[in-house]
C-alpha cells in the first residue's frame, strides 16, 4: 500500500492552507513549506520536495507539548506504516551502528510533526484536520458499526419452535375475553325512573 505519494495539488476542496510549516518525519527535519489540509488528503510542499497523505493512513493526530517529541508546541501525527518522504535521501551515516539502523528499518509506524511558524495557527490546523478526517471514516470502523446494529447481546437467539409458541400464546390471550352477559331486559331500572316524577 502506498502511504506517501509525491506532492500533487489536492483535488478535493482545501479547508486550510498554511505557509511556513515545518515538517519533521521520524525525527528528521525535512524543511519548511506550505501545508494543504484538504477533504481527501493532507499535502505539504517545499520546492520540489513534498507529499500527499491519505487520511486513511493517519492513526492519530493531536496537539503536543511534549518536549521529547519536539521542543515547541506542534501537531503530532502517527502514520500506520513506516514511510519515507519522496525525494529525500535517507542514507544512514557511517557513524550509526547496525543495531540502530535495524531497529529503525523494522519500525511499523512513522511519526510526522507539523510546526507552523505562527504557533497561533496550530489549533486551526488541528481542527481542519479533524473535520476532514471525519469526512473519511475508516471502512473497518463502519463495518463494525453495521454489525452492532444487528447484535443483541442481552437476549439468547429464539428458535423457530419458541417463536411459534410465543405467537400462539399471544393470539390466544387476545381472543380470550371475560364477558358478562345480562339477560334481564332492563326491568330492574324502572324504579329509578319512577322516582323522577
Amino acid at each position: 500500500m502506498v502511504v506517501f505519494t509525491s506532492f500533487a495539488m489536492p483535488e478535493s476542496p482545501v479547508h486550510l492552507e498554511q505557509r511556513n510549516t515545518k515538517v519533521v518525519l521520524d525525527k528528521r527535519e525535512i524543511g519548511s513549506g506550505t501545508l494543504f489540509v484538504s477533504e481527501r488528503t493532507l499535502c505539504w510542499r517545499d520546492g520540489e520536495v513534498g507529499f500527499s497523505l491519505s487520511y486513511a493512513n493517519i492513526s492519530l493526530h493531536a496537539i503536543s507539548n511534549d518536549a521529547n517529541l519536539y521542543p515547541s508546541e506542534c501537531i503530532y501525527i502517527m502514520i500506520d506504516q513506516h514511510v519515507q518522504m519522496p525525494g529525500v535521501n535517507y542514507e544512514v551515516p557511517a557513524a550509526v551502528s547496525d543495531e540502530d539502523s535495524d531497529a529503525e528499518s523494522e519500525a511499523d509506524i512513522s511519526e510526522l510533526i507539523l510546526v507552523p511558524e505562527d504557533n497561533t495557527m496550530i489549533k486551526l490546523v488541528y481542527e481542519a484536520m479533524r473535520e476532514c478526517q471525519a469526512l473519511n471514516p475508516d471502512p473497518a470502523d463502519m463495518d463494525d458499526e453495521e454489525d452492532e446494529i444487528y447484535e443483541d447481546a442481552d437476549n439468547e437467539p429464539i428458535s423457530n419452535d419458541d417463536a411459534g409458541a410465543g405467537v400462539a400464546q399471544m393470539v390466544n390471550e387476545m381472543n380470550t375475553m371475560n364477558v358478562a352477559y345480562d339477560y334481564s331486559n332492563g326491568d330492574h331500572n324502572d324504579e329509578i325512573f319512577e322516582d323522577a316524577d
